[in-house]
């Protein structure tokens, strides 16, 4: 899991760096809408279903 979080990490920052942005590092707010984003990627695809819960919302593989 940390391995991925890592890869994904530093993918963001390889995208941010090719697109010119400055400085080079991820902020804890970036990397939740960079997460976000992705999600909301395979939520349009049907790759994963999305609902609410009391609290907050969950997330399952399809």
């Amino acid at each position: 899991m940390e391995e991925a979080l890592l890869n994904f990490i530093s993918l963001a920052i390889e995208e941010d760096k090719a697109q010119g942005k400055y400085p080079e590092h991820l902020t804890r707010m970036d990397l939740s809408k960079k997460m976000d984003k992705v999600l909301n990627t395979l939520f349009k695809e049907g790759k994963i279903n999305v609902g609410e819960t009391l609290n907050d919302k969950y997330i399952t593989v399809l």
